[in-house]
């Protein structure tokens, strides 16, 4: 898959976490201090909504046989079912047939919050609207295992994959915004978990085609 090494590795791991100036290829190994992130990550991270639900740098980073970041610097975490939101700005891309890739290291450690689904990641345009959204909802053990979904810019039309994932167990996901062409609605949004990263791009866990109206 060296279409992900080569356009776009970067660490997220936050409630509403909207991409949309850093240069691609861009990477996130949060560097900062211990803290509160809109502090110690300032002027990279900024506030989009939410007052009372700080996204924590904590010590410590996450890793995974073949992926190529350097295990260096901190990570985020979220300690209540709710976390503000914030976005980290990026290089846009515009026109037909784009395309943004992200991928991070995830580790999900209870259902706290998690209930029939959350969006937690998100790809999404400057004015902080995320139109490529990752979810995350309980799986069929509540307490045991979760599933992720996509969806474009609908709280409503959610994919999910129906494989259920464990908790305290570490998950390289990724994700993926396709500019099609000048009809609206024929972006795509892809999911993998897992995925190999050693050859040409494999195919997706989840692929989202809806009418949505879309173009990020």
């Amino acid at each position: 898959m060296n279409i992900l090494k080569s356009i776009f590795v970067v660490i997220l791991f936050s409630s509403g976490i909207v991409l949309p100036q850093r240069t691609l290829p861009a990477s996130e190994h949060f560097n900062y201090s211990t803290g509160e992130l809109r502090i110690v990550g300032a002027p990279d991270w900024t506030r989009i909504a939410g007052t009372s639900n700080d996204l924590l740098v904590v010590t410590d980073n996450l890793s995974y046989s073949g992926y190529p970041m350097l295990p260096t610097g901190n990570r985020i975490q979220i300690v209540t079912g709710i976390g503000d939101d914030y976005k980290l700005t990026i290089e846009s891309e515009n026109g037909y047939g784009k395309k943004v890739y992200a991928s991070f290291l995830l580790n999900i450690i209870s259902s706290t919050g998690l209930g029939t689904g959350t969006v937690f990641v998100g790809l999404g345009t400057e004015n902080g609207n995320p139109q490529g959204r990752l979810w995350i909802r309980n799986g069929t053990v509540i307490g045991t295992n979760f599933n992720l979904g996509i969806s474009k810019n609908s709280n409503t039309l959610i994919e999910y994959n129906t494989a259920n994932l464990l908790f305290n167990t570490i998950y390289l996901v990724v994700i993926s915004y396709e500019i099609g062409t000048a009809v609206l609605g024929d972006d795509i949004v892809k999911l993998w978990v897992n995925p190999d990263l050693s050859g040409v791009e494999p195919t997706p866990s989840i692929l989202l085609t809806d009418n949505t109206a879309d173009d990020i």
